[in-house]
This record gives C-alpha cells, sequence and structure tokens, in this order.
C-alpha cells in the first residue's frame, strides 16, 4: 500500500509540473483496473477449479502498465501474493515498467492557453518579395501582411 501512496504522489507532482502528460495517467489508470478485474477472475477460477489466467498473462498486464492494479489485487484479494516466483517477477515488471517510463522523461508539456494567445498576438517580421513587411496578429486562418516603407 506505500507503494501505491508513493507512485500517486510522485504521478500527481509529475502532472502538476508538466513532466506527466494526463494520457499516460489514463494508461495506468485503465490498465490497473483491467488488470485488477482480471486477478479477481482469476481468484474466482482458482476457487471454482475453472480455467485460469496464465501467470505470463498477469505478467504482461503489469508490465504495461497494469501494476498498480495487480499489487491492489494482491493485497485485496489476497490472490498470488504467497508464491515467492511470482511475486519477484511481479516486481521486476514495476521497476521495468517505471524503468522505461523514467528513461522516455515523460516531458510531453502541456499547451497553456496563454501561450497561444502570445504565438497569435505576437508581430512577426518578414520579408515579402524581398522588401521588410509587418505580420500583424493573426486569428488561425486570417492574417494580414503590411508592407513597410
Amino acid at each position: 500500500m506505500l507503494l501505491l501512496l508513493g507512485f500517486t504522489s510522485i504521478t500527481i507532482l509529475l502532472f502538476i509540473n508538466n513532466l506527466m502528460p494526463l494520457s499516460l495517467i489514463a494508461l495506468y489508470a485503465a490498465m490497473s483496473l483491467i488488470t485488477f478485474v482480471i486477478y479477481a477472475k482469476d481468484k474466482s477460477a482458482a476457487r471454482t477449479d475453472a480455467w485460469r489466467t496464465p501467470e505470463n498473462t498477469l505478467h504482461t498486464l503489469s508490465l504495461f502498465g497494469g501494476w498498480p492494479g495487480a499489487t491492489l489485487a494482491q493485497s485485496f484479494l489476497r490472490h498470488k501474493s504467497k508464491k515467492f516466483s511470482f511475486k519477484v517477477t511481479h516486481w521486476v515488471t514495476i521497476v521495468a515498467n517505471c524503468g522505461v517510463v523514467y528513461c522516455k522523461r515523460v516531458t510531453i508539456p502541456r499547451i497553456q492557453k496563454r501561450d497561444i494567445q502570445v504565438a497569435l498576438f505576437a508581430e512577426e517580421y518578414v520579408t515579402v518579395n524581398n522588401s521588410p513587411a509587418v505580420l500583424r496578429p493573426c486569428r488561425l486562418a486570417h492574417c494580414s501582411v503590411e508592407q513597410s516603407a
């Protein structure tokens, strides 16, 4: 649980500081939910001797961002929480997933409203027919160019 609290805190801080895009947070949430549900179905199948989800599938889901959901499922459902080799592989998938995200340096900045306003209302000096001209502020597809004397 402490791991998930730390991960959530770091994720929120990275998002607030424009270092992690909302799409990545949504991916983690979706993959975690899917992984939790699959763990729950596997736990139910284990009780009824039905077809089980292969461990490789569970680890693959964890590797692709579902490890928070897998960790919650192991904790709350008490499923796959005793087998040592499974736990070791689970931790390897957590480290691998976080390592990839860190190495990618999730720094896709969000465009802020003031940046767009500055771009829309700034004057730019350009050359038209080899003479200086001023590009007046534009709004989307409508710009005007005035020749300078």
